[in-house]
């Protein structure tokens, strides 16, 4: 009974020595790749496309080719807002459907109708909170061919087709 425990605590030993070291590879990996990525950004000023790789490039996402672009898209994640969609109430005003798809709240709503601002009528939420929809009537009866929904932190465009 005592050499079973023995053999089983030895492979124990063995398997987690192994996976020790497999892991501590795979971590160098990053560590070296990511060093990789800051040392061209620091050189060439840009990150490098791995999308231009033939065959396996369709894989990877697409890396911010900048600083600029990197920080655009992390704040995208905290302020981010969508167009869900663009109709007319009873009284033929325009009403525009959004909703906030970033991670903080947004306020401070303003629409601008084919570059013309237009009043707001209804009350939304201010703050709208993450992950809320809101529903914004505005003051415009004519046709249009472009909705713009802007906070201070995020805008959304809708281009009529």
């Amino acid at each position: 009974m005592v050499v079973p425990a023995i053999i089983g605590i030895v492979l124990l030993a063995i398997v987690g020595y192994v996976s020790f070291r497999v892991l501590q590879n795979v971590f160098l990996g990053f560590v070296l790749v990511g060093i990789t990525f800051v040392a061209s950004l620091l050189i060439f000023g840009s990150f490098p496309s791995f999308r231009q790789i033939p065959v396996i490039g369709g894989l990877f996402p697409q890396i911010p080719g900048s600083v600029g672009d990197f920080i655009v898209a992390v704040r995208n994640i905290f302020y981010h807002i969508d167009i869900l969609g663009v109709s007319r109430d009873s009284d033929n005003d325009l009403l525009v459907a959004v909703i906030n798809s970033g991670k903080l709240s947004l306020s401070n709503f303003n629409v601008s109708v084919d570059n013309h601002t237009v009043q707001i009528m209804n009350k939304i939420d201010n703050p709208l909170p993450s992950g809320k929809t809101a529903v914004i009537e505005v003051n415009w009866k004519n046709d249009f061919s472009q909705i713009v929904v802007s906070t201070k932190n995020a805008e959304a465009t809708f281009k009529k087709v």
